[in-house]
């Protein structure tokens, strides 16, 4: 029951206590009881996000190869710089991947500058050209100026993204309805949107990978909207770099992850696909 709420929110983080109970065919007290003992136990968060285009700033995903000791040290620093949205290691303790979000003008992450003094490191930067989920119709900066109170929502909501309107209007020293007006029309506009922050660990068991996929040009967003829109996929995009989509999928075992890959991808035009299993997680949803 735990694994089918957090997928109802995983696709839907939005959904009241009242949708979720409905969807799953359980009361709203068992709905609303399980939701609050996994936010308590930090399994999972709902966040208000903006884009990683927005403002003007480049989202980059960053793969770094080398001795186990220095990688796991490694994310340990680079889990605590502010431009580090996620960063792990692949199950091996051969891999490490961060994702970033920095300035378009800058020419390299954090990463990258700790990789020129770190010996036999290997770095790979890839550019998030798209990004496909809930957001994926949203634009990258709003069509109007914001406001000092729009901002002052979107910081009080990447900390809770369900805040209640009372609760949200108190934060920032406005009325109920204004503050429930300006979300709505965040959301509306594209500028904000949620996102549930699920610990690995508690959708996949070894089933936990990152799948870097080679397709040729005409059916990239076709694939990519393809994968979000299965409920093993927790997140796909589009890079730059030798690979063209990368994924990241939850399933319950090894042989589950052989079979979506020979399965799923079949006939949607994937030329290669390399399998990198998750293991430790140093920063989620930063």
């Amino acid at each position: 029951m735990d694994r089918r709420l957090l997928t109802a929110l995983d696709r839907d983080p939005g959904a009241s206590i009242v949708e979720l109970a409905g969807r799953l065919d359980v009361s709203e007290r068992t709905v609303a009881r399980r939701l609050h003992r996994m936010i308590r136990a930090d399994v999972v968060r709902i966040l208000g996000r903006t884009l990683p285009g927005f403002g003007g700033r480049l989202a980059r995903l960053v793969r770094a190869q080398g001795p186990t000791p220095a990688l796991a040290h490694l994310a340990g620093d680079m889990a605590r710089h502010d431009e580090s949205r996620w960063v792990r290691l692949s199950r091996d303790g051969g891999e490490l991947m961060c994702g970033f979000v920095v300035n378009a003008d800058e020419s390299a992450d954090p990463l990258q500058a700790a990789a020129a003094e770190t010996p036999r490191l290997q770095v790979q930067a890839h550019d998030l050209l798209e990004v496909w989920g809930g957001s994926a119709d949203a634009v990258l900066s709003p069509t109007r100026e914001l406001e000092p109170v729009d901002r002052e929502i979107l910081a009080a909501l990447a900390h809770d993204g369900r805040m209640r309107s009372e609760t949200l209007a108190r934060r920032i020293g406005v009325d109920r309805s204004t503050a429930s007006r300006r979300r709505r029309r965040l959301l509306e506009e594209g500028v904000l949107y949620l996102e549930a922050d699920i610990h690995p660990a508690a959708m996949a068991e070894s089933g936990d990978a990152m799948l870097w996929m080679h397709i040729a040009p005409g059916r990239i967003r076709e694939l990519g909207r393809s994968l979000r829109s299965r409920p093993e996929v927790r997140f796909a995009a589009a890079t730059s770099g030798p690979c063209t989509i990368v994924a990241n999928v939850a399933l319950p075992d090894r042989s589950d992850l052989l079979t979506f890959v020979d399965e799923q991808l079949a006939g949607q035009g994937v030329a290669h696909c390399e399998i990198v299993t998750m293991g430790r997680v140093f920063k989620r949803a930063g």
